[in-house]
């Protein structure tokens, strides 16, 4: 019977010659040789060493092999220089730093983000790093880049993307990082996003606001709303406990409403809200305007109304509705709910944890169910002044009751609360110490924050 030294050199074929499968661009002494590379021409017992720079460099013949005790793996002289021999199933490399899920770029056209991949081979080979990326059928790579990004560098696994600054490149795609050892790699894909709307780390001051207490017999704004279109902004305060609405001259700006300081000219409609809650925290519609939901901080409840004229105050009414979310939620309080792109999911915040429910009825919150999903944003809120997402619900904003301040996230999973991580990107307002609501334009290009130190909505871009 021949010995396991022959069979190993014959799998190898005559002269020493051998089959090479690993890249063929990764030098000789780093490539890994599967059993089916191997060639004829090893005989006797392989020799020890501690490592392969050990190995001699010559005196060598074809087919000797040797032994490393720090890898605990087998070498071969190939005439030329020593090949790892792989006898078994190959592994990949393994991340130790897998990449995020979810990235988002910069708009800015000049600032990089990083994706961060770390990996490591089972036998101690050195790691180098590559990557591709795709969008529907289109593939791209270093000589062609997706559209939503101007360049893409690496540097030991760190991957720094600069994102487009042409909003007709906002976007995604599938970005894919590549861990090789040699001869196999390792994939991990994210899924990049440029977008021009809904951006925290560019927000600025557009100068415009409105003082709701020259307007009505509100002061104390705690909430802001709109209709879709822009046209119409719905505000409610603590004070005179109403909902006030204003027609705009512009789609979601304020212009045109700071000389408006007499109630009639300005505040179009006021609905008495003080019969179910004082302090009113959460105002939302149904995706046709015909329920309006306001949450409290009194009662700690979601009160039902119905508009007869969409998203119009004419002749709204409640609907001797209410809802307590404590045996969801595992609180008495409930300050804000938010609904997915369809009314099929409820979120609800209590402080700084939101929780999530899925909706039987869309849009229903008495069809509710609880996901056993939930969100904790401890680390940065104290209490919530909102709970928004944007339009696709990969991302979530919360503004801070405590220090005025706005926090970004991002969800792996689109309105999957489970899946949502801190993007580390905030905006702290100096226009008024004491934020108490926000909201977005439809296309996030737009924020309007209600502050009630000066008693004011103001409007931002972000872009």
């Amino acid at each position: 019977m021949a010995s396991k030294a022959s069979l190993i050199a014959k799998a190898f074929g005559g002269g020493g010659a051998f089959s090479q499968i690993a890249d063929p661009t990764v030098a000789a002494g780093s490539r890994k040789l599967s059993k089916n590379a191997m060639a004829t021409g090893a005989t006797g017992a392989p020799v020890s060493y501690a490592n392969l720079a050990a190995f001699p460099a010559s005196g060598n013949t074809a087919g000797d092999i040797g032994f490393a005790t720090d890898t605990k793996s087998s070498y071969m002289w190939d005439g030329v220089a020593w090949q790892r021999i792989s006898i078994g199933s190959q592994i990949g490399p393994r991340y130790t730093t897998p990449p995020p899920a979810t990235h988002a770029l910069n708009n800015d056209g000049t600032t990089a983000t990083t994706i961060t991949a770390a990996a490591v081979d089972e036998s101690g080979f050195p790691i180098t790093y590559d990557w591709d990326a795709y969008s529907g059928s289109t593939i791209y790579s270093a000589s062609s880049l997706p559209p939503q990004l101007t360049s893409v560098t690496e540097s030991n696994g760190a991957f720094s993307l600069v994102g487009s600054s042409n909003q007709s490149n906002q976007g995604t795609f599938v970005f894919r990082a590549k861990a090789s050892d040699g001869v196999l790699f390792t994939p991990a894909i994210t899924t990049v996003s440029l977008s021009f709307g809904y951006n925290v780390s560019n927000i600025s001051y557009d100068n415009f606001s409105i003082n709701v207490g020259y307007t009505s017999s509100e002061t104390n704004p705690t909430c802001v709303a709109f209709n879709p279109a822009g046209t119409i902004m719905f505000v409610c305060g603590t004070n005179g406990r109403k909902v006030l609405q204003y027609t705009l001259n512009s789609a979601f700006s304020l212009d045109g409403l700071q000389t408006a300081y007499t109630p009639g000219n300005g505040v179009e409609l006021e609905l008495d809200i003080s019969g179910q809650d004082t302090y009113p925290t959460g105002l939302i519609f149904n995706n046709t305007g015909t329920k309006m939901y306001l949450t409290g901080d009194t009662n700690n409840k979601t009160f039902v109304y119905t508009l007869p004229t969409p998203f119009s105050l004419a002749s709204a009414s409640y609907d001797n509705v209410s809802y307590n979310y404590s045996a969801a939620i595992g609180s008495t309080q409930a300050t804000h709910i938010a609904f997915n792109n369809n009314g099929t999911k409820l979120y609800i915040s209590s402080a700084e944890v939101i929780t999530q429910c899925s909706l039987s009825t869309a849009y229903d919150p008495s069809t509710f169910t609880t996901d056993s999903k939930s969100f904790d944003a401890g680390s940065q809120v104290d209490e919530a002044a909102n709970l928004t997402f944007n339009n696709d619900g990969t991302k979530m904003f919360m503004g801070d009751y405590g220090d005025d301040t706005v926090h970004q996230y991002s969800l792996g999973t689109a309105f999957d609360i489970s899946t949502t991580s801190y993007d580390n990107v905030t905006h702290t307002f100096t226009e008024d110490t004491a934020l108490r609501g926000l909201t977005f334009a439809n296309n996030g290009s737009k924020l309007f924050m209600a502050g009630t130190q000066n008693n004011s909505i103001y409007q931002y871009s972000c872009e």
